[in-house]
């Protein structure tokens, strides 16, 4: 498993092989200043860590070394997901979003037009459906929003799921297409 944030102020990313019990600290650029806030693996060699200031670097050999990916956005990112190694999302402050459907080769900025909001997390049970959550950024995460999308990110339509005014959500899991947490 993996974990990433930081260590005296400097970015981070722990290992461990033994089910938690001793983590193994994997050294990063840590010139950068960056923020990593997410990580996630599509397999057991390709991993990427998503942060601050468009902070993103990609593994293909289980996590040893981190090289540095231009994901074509300077947005601070908050949230990533992973379907296979070839389908990747990276989202985060005032709606920003982008995505490689090309193992992280090339990225195609796809943000959000809702403003005021910041993505929060993302599931995508396969290439095509995603849903993401979001919070206000002015209103101390009140409002949340909830949005899906059909077509592997390119639209977005809005998800009701609480009639409540005071929305906060903060994490959203799909394992499968129909069936959400």
């Amino acid at each position: 498993g993996f974990m990433t944030g930081y260590n005296a102020w400097a970015p981070a990313i722990y290992k461990t092989t033994d089910a938690g019990n001793n983590w193994t600290n994997i050294p990063i650029d840590s010139t950068t200043n960056q923020h990593p806030t997410d990580i996630g693996f599509s397999d057991p060699s390709n991993g990427w860590v998503a942060g601050y200031w468009g902070y993103l670097i990609h593994s293909s050999d289980g996590g040893m070394t981190w090289n540095p990916v231009d994901p074509g956005l300077t947005a601070s990112f908050t949230a990533l997901a992973l379907y296979t190694s070839k389908f990747i999302w990276v989202g985060g402050y005032q709606s920003a979003l982008t995505r490689s459907t090309d193992q992280g080769v090339t990225w195609q900025n796809i943000s959000l037009t809702t403003t005021g909001y910041s993505i929060v997390k993302m599931a995508f049970p396969d290439s095509l459906h995603g849903y993401i959550t979001l919070s206000n950024v002015n209103n101390n995460d009140q409002d949340g929003k909830m949005m899906r999308t059909v077509d592997g990110g390119t639209t977005w339509i809005p998800v009701d799921y609480t009639t409540s005014s005071d929305k906060r959500i903060y994490s959203v899991s799909f394992p499968e297409i129909n069936t959400g947490y």
